[in-house]
């Protein structure tokens, strides 16, 4: 480019506000290799978005990719940086500029910082994270930070940070502050996000990284999530007690526990969940996720009986998630659990109906008394036999409780099963066609009344 190309380029990049840089997964041709190490080598500014506040980066971290993107997007305005990198093709050279001195030198005014897929993104081997800590210390204003594993140096400074709200925090195996006794407490977080190797070890984080000598309540904890491997049975009560000791019942609004236990573990491990009655503290719940990844590795040993105790104390619950659980609800217990959860949006836990509940429902309650939900429109459901003399009774039921109910969706049996092979896909063709029409017949109901009055 002429020098007058590139003032012209200036001219429209500096008022760029937000910028989504997109690289192909593939290894790219030499000559467009070619093409983004001459623009970052011949750039004759030292910033060409000056006002840039916002960057996204996605691709391969190669290094003409990373040279490309630190000359070229880099700027001293940037507030949001954002990295999806699926694959490392190469490693930064060893006489490159130290990556944490690039981001720290052009951009010392990140509010957000994200790198995801990051094991191996700058650096070879797993000390890179180190190489990020000077960059992270330098950065006063943090607020957010999505990166992993962190050294305890970089915790110890987001601590410090009054406005920092959100931390997403790998760990890997070879982690070890957790379990030395670290208490940075950070109290001032929103959201904590915590990817362990354990359980266990999700348990220990959660005590460094709010504690500060003695467990603290944290009055700002909004919300938490803990994904990491099932080990044995009680893996889950170190955390969930953790929880409720460190957490404000007044506060708290999510809390998602992910198990990723490979399903290949052998015997599936029935999950204790004891620990449950603990969460009950936490009145002001909008989200109660229980999942596992992989069935049949793991199951929630959660009882319907007790769920629905539970749930009374959540008011305002709008999502509930268990699975795979144990024994699954009856229609009777769905039933129940929607009507005592009137804020309810998603209802994931396995229903499993059967035509002796439905008679029972329609002999114990008319149908005009049962509660009405207005956002769920799909179920985790299945019926026992299919049998299509049931269609009729169960439609209407569901027309009543769930009016928008449109997408049943199968309690696998093995987590390999297709998503779509419902239990028995006519038979709930025919009980969707049932609360449609039931829609249709109340939407002209109501326009009718509209037109008289």
């Amino acid at each position: 480019m002429t020098p007058h190309e590139w003032d012209v380029f200036l001219s429209y990049s500096r008022r760029v506000k937000e910028l989504v840089v997109e690289f192909d997964l593939d290894p790219c041709p030499l000559h467009e290799r070619n093409i983004r190490d001459e623009l970052a080598m011949t750039c004759p500014f030292p910033f060409l978005f000056p006002t840039l506040h916002t960057l996204s980066v996605t691709g391969p971290g190669t290094v003409l990719s990373m040279n490309f993107v630190d000359r070229i997007c880099l700027g001293p305005q940037l507030r949001s940086l954002s990295y999806i990198l699926w694959e490392l093709v190469s490693i930064l050279p060893k006489e490159a500029e130290p990556y944490e001195l690039v981001l720290s030198s052009r951009c010392p005014l990140i509010e957000e910082f994200s790198c995801t897929q990051g094991a191996y993104i700058f650096f070879e081997g797993i000390t890179h994270s180190n190489a990020m800590t000077s960059a992270i210390c330098s950065w006063k204003y943090l607020r957010a930070l999505q990166y992993g594993p962190l050294d305890p140096l970089s915790i110890t400074h987001i601590s410090s940070l009054p406005p920092f709200q959100f931390l997403c925090l790998e760990l890997s195996p070879k982690t070890r502050w957790p379990s030395e006794g670290y208490r940075f407490g950070l109290c001032s977080v929103d959201t904590l996000i915590i990817s362990a190797s354990s359980f266990e070890q999700a348990s220990d984080t959660l005590v460094s990284l709010v504690g500060d000598g003695v467990i603290p309540q944290t009055r700002h904890l909004r919300s938490l999530e803990a994904r990491a491997i099932v080990e044995k049975p009680l893996s889950l009560s170190a955390l969930i007690s953790t929880l409720a000791i460190i957490a404000s019942p007044n506060d708290l609004e999510e809390i998602l526990i992910k198990d990723d236990t490979p399903s290949d573990a052998g015997v599936t491990i029935l999950i204790d969940t004891s620990w449950i009655h603990l969460l009950r503290s936490f009145r002001h719940l909008t989200l109660l996720y229980l999942r596992s990844t992989n069935w049949p590795a793991t199951c929630f040993a959660v009882r319907p009986h007790i769920l629905l105790e539970l749930v009374s104390g959540w008011p305002l619950l709008e999502n509930l998630t268990v699975y795979p659980i144990e024994i699954p609800l009856s229609l009777s217990q769905a039933v129940t659990i929607i009507q005592v959860l009137p804020r309810l949006k998603k209802l994931d836990v396995p229903i499993h109906v059967t035509s002796q509940a439905i008679a029972s429902l329609h002999e114990s309650t008319s149908i005009t008394t049962l509660p009405s939900n207005g956002h769920i429109w799909s179920l985790m459901i299945e019926h026992e036999t299919s049998d299509m003399g049931d269609v009729n009774p169960l439609g209407s039921i569901l027309s009543c409780v769930v009016p928008r109910f449109t997408a049943p969706r199968p309690i696998a049996k093995n987590w390999r099963q297709p998503r779509g092979a419902l239990n028995g896909p006519r038979f709930w063709a025919y009980v969707i066609r049932v609360v449609e029409a039931a829609g249709a017949t109340r939407d002209v109901g109501e326009s009718a009344g509209r037109y008289i009055g």
